[in-house]
């Protein structure tokens, strides 16, 4: 078989893949370097976020420093992950900031001479899983005959369970915040959200409560992905913008999972203040236009970024006093909150919410990401004792 070009190209264009398998045959350093030479290659080719590429590169990092660059790979075994571990667990969180560059060892002493919080159990078992994923590497190439890191678990368990890292807010919080003096303002104005300027204030809060969307899919959608239905459903196409959106000049997307591709029937409420009304303006000043263009992307591209540290930092304690685990984000949790008291089906949670369930039987028959299906949940979406009669456009 002859896939052309001589033996001498072929073996050049090859040379820079053989040497990279090479040098990973000796240290746990090669070893690390060659890791993150494919991570930073499956990013690439899956368009996965830079900020989550970084996340790697500092899991490396600290790992290196655990473990030492020039320690050979074969010596790295279970002893050497269990002091790994250890130190995970007596590392002062956010480590850099609290002490520049000092060494690990510095570090665990000054934070435990000043009682500084540790990483937390879940940041631990993600340096544990990147440590895991590195000797795993390993033990494909048949560097070491199994995974020592295999099974490691944090020495202490975390005591939240996962569903309440973060906690909805209480039905008199979300009373408070849209009755306050900002949205009290735009009450006065008509149509109430025009009080907005830049708009992102007034609807973010909105989107995330009602639609259950995350605040980047809202940030970055145009005005374009507001969209009808033949049967009259209105709904906001979640997508990402592909390399021809790009190379046409086109503002590029990004998305969490593959399961936050969705239509997301737009909620009765948000069409009574006037979202609708809303995108049909921003379309009319320009083709293609953001809903929210004054928002600039962060160096990772988040264009949410600068929104969610004003309401972080103002906007949400100047309303409502904050319990722990609140943040923006508990808007997103309430709408889940609702889906399941309505007794929503799994498919609901995954086409409303982008929540994975899993693999489905049902996931091979029919279209239920269809707005005019799910439409049937959303209607049923409704927060006790909130009333938002206030910011409704006349006539509503």
């Amino acid at each position: 078989m002859h896939f052309g070009g001589t033996q001498r190209e072929w073996t050049t264009c090859l040379q820079p893949i053989i040497s990279s398998v090479g040098t990973a045959s000796g240290t746990f350093g090669e070893l690390a370097d060659q890791f993150m030479q494919l991570t930073e290659e499956e990013a690439t080719a899956n368009r996965t976020s830079e900020k989550w590429v970084d996340k790697q590169r500092a899991h490396i990092t600290l790992l290196r420093e655990i473990v030492g660059d020039a320690i050979p790979v074969r010596d790295v075994d279970y002893d050497a992950c269990l002091r790994v571990r250890s130190a995970l667990a007596r590392l002062p969180a956010n480590r850099s900031k609290l002490y520049g560059d000092v060494t690990i060892e510095e570090a665990i002493k000054r934070g435990q001479a000043q009682n500084k919080p540790l990483l937390s159990p879940f940041t631990q078992e993600r340096y544990l899983g990147t440590l895991r994923d590195v000797l795993d590497l390993a033990a494909k190439k048949r560097l070491i005959a199994a995974n020592p890191a295999e099974g490691l678990k944090p020495l202490k368990r975390d005591t939240v369970a996962p569903s309440a890292k973060r906690l909805s807010f209480k039905p008199e919080q979300l009373k408070l915040f849209f009755e306050n003096t900002f949205y009290r303002q735009c009450a006065k104005h008509s149509p109430p959200y025009a009080h907005d300027k830049s708009g992102w204030r007034f609807w973010l809060p909105l989107m995330c409560l009602f639609m259950g969307m995350r605040p980047n899919e809202a940030c970055q959608m145009t005005a374009d992905d507001v969209r009808c239905t033949a049967n009259g459903t209105w709904y906001v196409d979640v997508v990402a913008s592909d390399e021809e959106d790009e190379n046409a000049g086109q503002a590029s997307k990004t998305l969490k999972t593959t399961f936050s591709r969705r239509r997301i029937p737009v909620h009765p409420e948000l069409i009574a203040i006037g979202f609708v009304a809303f995108a049909d303006d921003r379309r009319k000043q320009c083709a293609g236009a953001r809903l929210f263009p004054d928002l600039k992307p962060d160096g990772y591209g988040n264009q949410a970024s600068y929104a969610l540290r004003r309401f972080r930092d103002t906007f949400l304690p100047s309303a409502i006093t904050l319990e722990p685990r609140q943040s923006f984000y508990s808007f997103r949790h309430n709408f889940r909150d609702e889906l399941r008291r309505i007794g929503a089906p799994p498919d609901a949670l995954q086409a409303l919410g982008g929540w994975s369930q899993g693999k489905l039987t049902s996931d091979d028959y029919g279209d239920k990401s269809n707005p005019d299906y799910q439409v049937q949940f959303m209607k049923q979406i409704a927060f006790p004792g909130l009333s938002l009669s206030h910011l409704q456009m006349s006539g509503s």
